[in-house]
């Protein structure tokens, strides 16, 4: 993800490393969330979610990983989620075999 798929949306990369806003729909425990964080200090990121208890063990996840002054879980569907001045949006499916 962080390699290879946001180097090929143009200007991406770039935008995340002087500071972007970006909201991650379906977050999930947060792992895609947490890994651009790690990546681009300088961006926000919001992590979405309709499952409490999962938003629940992305924040646990986030704090584990010291990325707490970047990234904000909330609980929200693909239909509602709040953040407005998105720079990105990014919708992750993982197959786990």
């Amino acid at each position: 993800m962080i390699g290879a798929w946001l180097p090929a949306l143009d200007g991406a990369v770039e935008k995340l490393n002087r500071g972007g806003k970006v909201a991650d729909v379906g977050c999930g425990h947060g792992w895609s969330t947490v890994m651009m964080a790690k990546a681009f200090p300088n961006s926000e990121f919001i992590g979405y979610d309709f499952h409490p208890g999962s938003i629940e063990a992305a924040r646990k996840h986030a704090a584990s990983h010291g990325v707490t002054d970047n990234v904000l879980f909330e609980v929200g569907s693909a239909k509602d989620f709040g953040a407005t001045g998105l720079d990105l949006v990014t919708f992750f499916m993982f197959t786990v075999r």
